[in-house]
Order: C-alpha cells, then structure tokens, then sequence
C-alpha cells in the first residue's frame, strides 16, 4: 500500500534529500557511492553510502520507519481493505451520484470479520439505496452491523454512515445510514 512506507531495494530517492539538506547546511559535498542493502541480501544492510567529494569521508544511512500504536500498519491496512469493500460493492450504484461514506479509522480485529462487518453494511446501502436517493432513510444500518457474526467479532468503533450530497434526486443532505 502505497501510504505505508515500502522498503526494498535502493532507497536512494529517501536518502537523497536528507542527504542534500546535510550538505547546504553543513557544507559539506556528500554524494551518492553505493546502495549497500543491494550488495548482499542474506544479511541486514544499511541502505546506503555516501562519500564527501573533498574530505573522503564515508557517510552511511539507515533509514527507519516508526509507527504507533505498534499495529498501526496492520489496522492502517484494514481500512483499505474495508474501503475497498465499499467501493467495489457499491460501485454500480452510484455512477451517477455524488456521495460520501465515512469510515472509522485504525479499525482494530481480524481481517476476514472485519471484512464480513463491511459486506453486510454494503448489503445494507444496497438495499436501501432506492429509498436513500429519494432523500430517505436506510434503517438498519446503525448499531446492527455485524450483529450475529459472532460472539468475538470486531466491532466497528462508528457506524458507518453513507451521505448522498447534491443529487437531482435528493434534495437532503442528510446521512442515510
């Protein structure tokens, strides 16, 4: 996922610019001379080598992502593949609709149960998606999804909620779910 950030291969495109405010501000003419973590793959590998033009002094960078709580990266890859359950359940429905639909974020739990949450609320929408864009309202959709899953299934933190904004048809701009 692309906003997560990825490791692998050369990272001189993260170094670079590190590199370059190191050397206005220090005066210093680092450049590139090596992508260490490319030589040898059986062992950990600092990413990369950077040599002083004048001096000859070796810089090396290992660059390091931090994240919190320490599951964000798992949790953060949930909601894109609950969103992802939106989109392509809902897809055919709102070619011609302006809508919006709000998520909770960092959604806590196992994939396949959170997945299950998000179907059977798409199932929701879909159903009541005629009635919505009449300016109606879908009953069901809060505090019943992902009941009877099952005794320890995640629970989403919000409901999700699904707004049809400024359609010809629906003059509201309330939530519908």
């Amino acid at each position: 996922m692309s906003c997560i950030p990825q490791s692998g291969g050369c990272e001189r495109r993260f170094t670079e610019p590190f590199v370059n405010h190191l050397n206005v501000t220090e005066g210093s003419t680092y450049v590139h001379g090596a992508c260490l973590d490319r030589f040898d793959s059986t062992t950990s590998q600092p990413e990369a080598l950077y040599i002083d033009k004048e001096s000859r002094l070796e810089l090396v960078l290992e660059r390091k992502s931090i994240s919190w709580p320490v599951d964000y990266a798992y949790r953060h890859s949930n909601d894109h593949e609950i969103a992802d359950v939106f989109s392509q359940g809902l897809k055919d429905l709102v070619a011609d609709e302006l809508y919006k639909i709000r998520l909770p974020m960092l959604m806590e739990g196992k994939r396949a149960e959170l997945r299950l949450l998000a179907e059977k609320a798409v199932g929701e929408i879909r159903a009541g998606w005629a009635r919505a864009s009449a300016g109606g309202r879908i009953r069901g959709c809060a505090g019943t999804i992902g009941d009877g899953i099952s005794a320890n299934s995640p629970r989403l933190t919000e409901n999700p909620t699904l707004q049809i904004l400024d359609s010809p048809s629906n003059g509201s701009k309330s939530p519908i779910c």
